[in-house]
């Protein structure tokens, strides 16, 4: 892949209540991992795991601190999609490279604390910002893990949902097509797909699909971009009625679609729509 890009790394997801976040996405089927805390800042997240990539919950836990904007974002926009973060291995050879082709671009370390039952471990990673604004529907970033062995652990990765991975992340765009040649600078050619208004990125694995509102709307109903980030988050999971199951024993309304996916709506998921396909698919 283009600049060492490998895949999605996670999705952010803004929570207003970062406690109540953790149930919702348990009564989603997942397993949640123990809460993690910013170094130095007043946020806090709560992530579900898989062998891949993750989704982070994150919200604010002490607005007296530095919350990067994200108590006014909630405010604002509300519970949604905030950004998505890329897997890269090496930071600096991404820098290098995402310069040497003219985007701007600086790496930053951090750190935060990971409360687990036998003590705080501290987690660490290198990110990558690029320009401001670089895919102006969807803040992007690409990070690398320092320390990878304190964030996945066996029992995280296997969730009574049957979820497997985040496989594809569809975002309301007002003019996909025009993103293409900013998309192809940064992923590649042939990473990026146009059909008629549609602009599908694929990298490793995933897909990160852009289309217009309309058309969103007409493919996934429980789509609103009248607040926040209108997105859909999509899973794979090895069985999708062990699924559907798991989501009635928790009083979860959803949707199918003929035989192979289900659709939670985002006021049951934190603002995005929760899609899970079959595998198979």
């Amino acid at each position: 892949m283009a600049h060492g890009i490998t895949g999605f790394d996670h999705a952010i997801v803004g929570v207003n209540d970062l406690e109540a976040s953790r149930d919702t996405w348990r009564r989603l089927g997942f397993v949640v991992t123990p809460r993690g805390k910013h170094i130095g800042w007043g946020t806090a997240n709560y992530c579900i795991m898989f062998g891949a990539n993750y989704v982070e919950l994150l919200g604010v836990v002490d607005a007296t601190q530095f919350v990067a904007g994200l108590d006014q974002r909630l405010r604002e926009g509300g519970e949604g999609l905030l950004g998505l973060a890329y897997g890269i291995a090496d930071s600096a050879a991404t820098v290098a490279s995402l310069r040497a082709a003219g985007i701007r671009a600086r790496d930053q370390d951090l750190a935060r604390e990971l409360e687990l039952p036998e003590g705080t471990v501290l987690p660490r990673f290198s990110l990558v910002h690029m320009a401001e604004g670089i895919l102006p529907v969807l803040p992007l970033f690409l990070t690398a893990h320092l320390t990878p062995e304190l964030i996945r652990r066996d029992d995280w990765l296997v969730h009574p949902n049957g979820v497997i991975d985040l496989s594809a992340i569809t975002v309301v765009a007002p003019d996909p097509p025009a993103l293409l040649p900013l998309c192809t600078q940064l992923f590649g050619e042939g990473s990026c797909n146009l059909t008629d208004s549609t602009l599908t990125v694929i990298s490793g694995a995933n897909a990160l699909v852009l289309m217009p509102s309309e058309e969103a709307e007409s493919i996934h109903p429980e789509m609103d971009d009248s607040a926040g980030q209108a997105a859909t988050l999509t899973f794979r999971t090895a069985d999708l009625a062990r699924t559907a199951l798991v989501l009635e024993a928790n009083g979860v309304p959803f949707v199918r679609a003929l035989d192979h996916t289900i659709s939670v709506a985002p006021a049951r998921a934190n603002g995005v729509v929760a899609e899970f396909i079959d595998r198979a698919l």
